[in-house]
């Protein structure tokens, strides 16, 4: 039975706490989550205070509740803050309230009235085998004069916008992607005083404000920065770097604040900008990409130009007629594109363009790094008719410059900025590959090639090109055999020796290994879709054996044993006196199976299927699909 929102608001004004659920009858049903970082001003009204200096990140979380006819923006007690992180708490879940308040907002006031919002201290979570969503058109949310109720901004902190809950350092919606910068057109007059970065670089601190205009050609775009955490309490914690040059030299450009994020977007490495009403910083922690031809050559300029909310930044066609001979000075965008056989003699650490064909795509993984921070990854496998083998790929999602949920075997991937990693002489890895690639600060991806993308002229581009038109025979064999997708990157990094591998842990081993006690402890800490690698010691007593099905042809078989399903799976006791010395034995990470452990055929006709299945779930209704019936959770590997 449906509950009612107005009525639940009501008892709220009314006795302010709720902590017996019969007062609150019926269900809601959540249809958007929304996350966020806390700022020093929330962490110093915890009970008790957040520890001064500590740089774990604390997110927090917003959910909208319907009763079928009206909604309600609610915040999420911290506690139940992780079941978000679990994919327990989620869209379509219905939701019985068992403990609530009522809060207000300090220091924040709408029309002498102050801001209150409802604090979900503890919920129950029902589930249901069949999800349907009310007309979401037509819900309307309660009357409130609070109005980080009814809009996109958290209802807590100094906030203005909310991250993506899956990975939490992207901002979520696209409502400032649709607020580009303005174009520069032919009709509007042009500007009189253009300097050079040089010149600008030799005597801005003598130069009166504001900043003469520069012209300039972005030569590269690095990832989307957040740093809304604990002590920083920005609105709009983004930071966007580009690497600009004219015909002197380089510099960064840093983007700060809201306007900031949308150019961003449409800063794409060759897109010409006029800036104007800029700031100028010293050069603070300097990350230069490696850049290709003539711009290359460039000296970097030791400042920083700063874009705010007050700058003026037009983007400005490659054939507008007033500027022709300004566009004809600035740099080109230069590739350097290498070849699978070329990458092994590539220096450790260099980077490289890279093109081929894509044979295979992971499932998303996510990993958890600095202080609680979380990002995702997929491995790819690519061929360029250089060698029957592929090479493979680490990418990052990277939300904003590539919608890599996108990528799918099949197409032709360009990555730039790629960095070449050489494994060393005393490790292994899996199928003897000693090398591989991984983006970058500055990588772009794209799929997509037509005559505006400046490397289609190149060599290596037009040799894909002409294996993929000239060898028909060869590239049905791939489609036809090759192509996967899906399960788990098993990329890993083995050593030849226990005391290679020892010494690649320093001094001391201490603390490194997991004992027994605490396995599951870790499997339990897991969050949704996590991927961890662990050290752990022990004896192998079972092993299960899966046969995979492998291609048999007498044709070339690009790369090694691509499994088409798994046939048959058996356990071997490889210790049968010490299997039955244990007794009952708890296994643990029993929800994975053969079908998410291993890659499965790829046709092109399961493409939107196989993208819904990669996909992290939706936090909003608005765009919700049910999940697989093979949704992956969790993986722990022991090493």
């Amino acid at each position: 039975m449906a509950g009612s929102l107005k009525n639940f608001r009501s008892i709220l004004r009314e006795y302010k706490l709720i902590s017996d659920s019969s007062r609150i009858p019926g269900e809601f049903q959540i249809i958007a989550i929304y996350c966020y970082s806390a700022d020093s001003n929330f962490l110093k009204a915890l009970t008790p205070p957040f520890e001064e200096g500590a740089k774990e990140v604390i997110y927090l979380y917003d959910i909208v509740l319907t009763d079928g006819t009206e909604k309600l923006k609610c915040f999420l007690a911290l506690p139940l803050g992780h079941l978000v992180q679990k994919n327990i708490i989620k869209t379509g879940s219905y939701v019985q309230i068992q403990k609530a308040k009522l809060c207000y907002l300090e220091g924040e006031y709408n029309d002498s009235h102050i801001v209150q919002y409802v604090f979900l201290e503890a919920i129950k979570i029902l589930e249901y085998s069949v999800v349907a969503f009310p007309d979401l058109a037509q819900l309307t949310f309660i009357t409130s004069t609070n109005y980080r109720e009814t809009q996109l901004v958290p209802l807590v902190t100094g906030r203005k916008c909310y991250t993506y809950p899956w990975i939490p350092v992207y901002p979520s919606g696209e409502e400032w992607i649709n607020n580009g910068p303005v174009e520069f057109s032919d009709t509007d007059n042009s500007p009189q005083n253009i300097f050079i970065l040089q010149n600008v670089a030799d005597d801005w601190m003598r130069m009166p404000k504001p900043y003469p205009t520069i012209f300039v050609r972005v030569l590269a775009r690095g990832m989307l920065y957040y740093y809304g955490f604990n002590k920083n309490d920005k609105p709009h914690p983004f930071m966007g770097k580009l690497v600009i040059g004219d015909s002197s030299s380089a510099s960064l450009c840093v983007l700060f604040g809201k306007g900031a994020m949308s150019l961003y977007y449409y800063a794409l490495p060759g897109t010409i900008l006029l800036i104007e009403g800029y700031s100028i910083s010293k050069l603070q922690s300097p990350l230069f990409p490696r850049l290709r031809g003539a711009a290359g050559n460039l000296p970097f300029v030791d400042l920083e130009i700063v874009i705010g909310d007050f700058a003026s930044v037009r983007i400005v066609p490659p054939d507008n007629n007033s500027l022709l001979m300004q566009i004809a000075l600035l740099p080109i965008l230069e590739f350097s594109f290498a070849n699978r056989s070329a990458i092994d003699l590539a220096a450790d650490e260099s980077t490289v363009d890279v093109i081929g064909l894509i044979t295979h795509v992971t499932l998303f993984h996510r990993f958890m790094y600095k202080f609680g921070k979380f990002h995702a990854r997929c491995y790819l496998e690519l061929i360029d008719g250089s060698s029957h083998l592929p090479f493979v790929i680490i990418i990052y999602n990277n939300v904003l410059r590539f919608p890599v949920e996108d990528l799918h075997p099949g197409q032709v991937l360009v990555g730039t900025h790629m960095k070449v990693c050489h494994l060393q002489d005393n490790i292994l890895s899996d199928h003897k590959i000693r090398t591989y690639l991984k983006s970058t600060h500055y990588s772009e991806l794209f799929t997509s090639h037509g005559p505006s993308n400046l490397y289609v002229r190149y060599p290596a581009v037009t040799a894909v090109a002409s294996f993929i038109r000239d060898q028909q025979q060869e590239i049905d064999f791939i489609r036809a055999n090759v192509l996967r997708a899906g399960g788990i990157p098993t990329f890993f990094r083995g050593y030849r020796s226990l005391e290679a591998y020892k010494e690649s842990f320093g001094h001391s081993f201490a603390g490194k290994m997991i004992p027994g006690a605490y396995w599951r402890l870790a499997l339990d800490s897991l969050i949704y879709r996590e991927r961890r690698c662990v050290t752990l010691g022990g004896f192998i007593v079972q092993v299960q054996y899966f046969d995979i099905q492998t291609v048999d042809s007498p044709q070339p078989v690009y790369g090694w044993s691509y499994g088409l399903n798994v046939v048959s799976r058996r356990t071997l006791f490889v210790n049968i006196k010490a299997r039955y010395k244990l007794g009952n034995i708890t296994p643990l990470n029993t929800r994975l199976d053969e079908k998410l452990m291993f890659p499965s055929k790829y046709a092109s006709e399961h493409e939107e299927r196989f993208k819904a299945y990669r996909k992290f779930p939706s936090v909003d209704a608005t765009d919700w699909s049910p999940p697989s019936d093979d949704e992956i959770e969790s993986e722990i590997f022991f090493v």
